[in-house]
């Protein structure tokens, strides 16, 4: 929690009180468009965070505020637009999650100067700060790049193989990818290591982001013969399509999905048919007191469960923008709020958030450190009996054992 100033101010006894102007945080939210569920989780994160600071006075007296507009992630023009108005507001900070017109809401706000955090975690984002560090000075990335999915994922099934939990019946694995501007889950380093443990990889890549024919694309998948499948896309209507397809002509296969089932809307479309299905995030709400607390409270606000990912990035990028703010003196002074960001770490929900590198970019962990938690830990989960069970990393609280799906079990 930022420390804060209360600003006082004497009047006649006539006199209207002097109330602050705001600050001010425009952020986009597809709430009707391409995961609608991730959005409202966005919104209610933000929105948590800023009623606990406002109602500790605020930063530097003056009340935190969000300006809301609607959008789809899935459409650059309609990303494009809801940037614009938020720039011809004047916001004082923009703070969003992802979307399809990435690079070009990074064009967009590198003119404006204003501070810009997201949780796109597009490695592709990061490299082009690193590239132009004076123009994108002002672009901060609270999630680490997608390059680690893929490697994550082979490391992951060679710890189920090592371990003798995991029995693979072939050694092929498949993975579906959308087709998204920038994205990458490091498919050639994917390659190398699949190698090195004998398996080889086929690539299923011409999915577009929706009207997609998952009864297809699970035919092809299956035509493989895979032990494994990837499923490298993060929206959860995705995965809830393509998993009752799967379950509809199941073959031998594991089943791993990319951050989708983090949003609560994944495990109430599918309730049990959700079983077993492995997913992983490079950056999730922690198992820890903090993290703990957060969705106490979260739960006894909207009267719900917080989901296991972007619910946390959004709280906790109000809470980042405030320890700059405070720490800077002077919102409006882009620069210097920059600079904060830039030199100042922060522990959140997520994770701890150092962003003093050339990307300015949360790094991910390293899975050999005693405490993960000093970033992002890559986390895997499986759905066990309804719920989110922690796999991975084994050094994080709460981890459990590994379960074979049920699909499995019958063949």
């Amino acid at each position: 929690m930022p420390s804060v100033e209360t600003k006082h101010t004497s009047s006649a006894r006539w006199s209207s009180p002097v109330v602050p102007d705001p600050l001010i945080i425009g952020t986009v939210l597809s709430l009707k468009g391409l995961s609608a569920g991730d959005a409202r989780e966005m919104m209610m994160g933000a929105r948590l965070a800023v009623r606990e600071i406002n109602a500790l006075g605020g930063v530097l007296g003056r009340p935190l505020e969000l300006r809301e507009v609607e959008c789809d992630v899935g459409r650059t023009e309609s990303i494009v637009s809801a940037v614009n108005s938020l720039i011809d507001a004047e916001v004082d900070a923009v703070a969003s999650s992802y979307s399809a017109g990435e690079f070009e809401v990074q064009d967009l706000v590198a003119k404006y100067g204003a501070p810009y955090i997201h949780s796109s975690a597009l490695e592709a984002s990061s490299v082009r700060v690193r590239n132009e560090p004076d123009r994108l000075s002002n672009i901060f990335q609270l999630s680490p790049g997608d390059t680690n999915y893929g490697p994550r994922f082979i490391d992951f099934l060679g710890q189920l193989e090592e371990s003798g939990q995991w029995k693979p019946r072939s050694r092929r694995i498949v993975v579906i990818k959308h087709q998204w501007g920038g994205m990458d889950i490091g498919i050639q380093r994917v390659e190398q290591m699949a190698a090195r443990r004998g398996f080889s990889i086929d690539v299923i890549d011409h999915l577009p982001l929706v009207n997609v024919d998952w009864q297809d694309v699970v035919r092809d998948a299956n035509s493989y013969d895979p032990c494994a499948i990837l499923l490298a896309f993060y929206f959860p209507e995705g995965g809830v399509s393509f998993l009752r397809q799967y379950l509809a002509n199941p073959g031998n296969a594991l089943i791993y999905k990319l951050y989708g089932p983090s949003v609560p809307a994944y495990l109430e479309e599918l309730g049990g048919a959700a079983e077993g299905i492995l997913w992983s995030t490079t950056t999730g709400v922690l198992p820890d007191p903090r993290a703990q607390s957060f969705a106490n409270r979260f739960r006894q606000f909207y009267h719900r469960s917080a989901g296991l990912s972007q619910v946390g990035l959004a709280y906790d990028r109000v809470y980042l923008l405030a320890q700059a703010w405070q720490k800077a003196g002077r919102p409006r002074n882009f620069k210097a709020v920059n600079a904060a960001l830039r030199t100042r770490p922060y522990r959140g929900v997520n994770g701890m958030y150092f962003l003093d590198n050339a990307g300015q970019c949360v790094s991910p962990s390293d899975p050999n450190s005693g405490d993960p938690t000093v970033s992002h830990p890559h986390m895997v989960f499986q759905i066990q009996s309804g719920e989110h069970k922690l796999l991975s990393p084994s050094s994080m609280l709460g981890v459990t054992t590994f379960r074979l799906p049920p699909w499995l079990q019958r063949t």
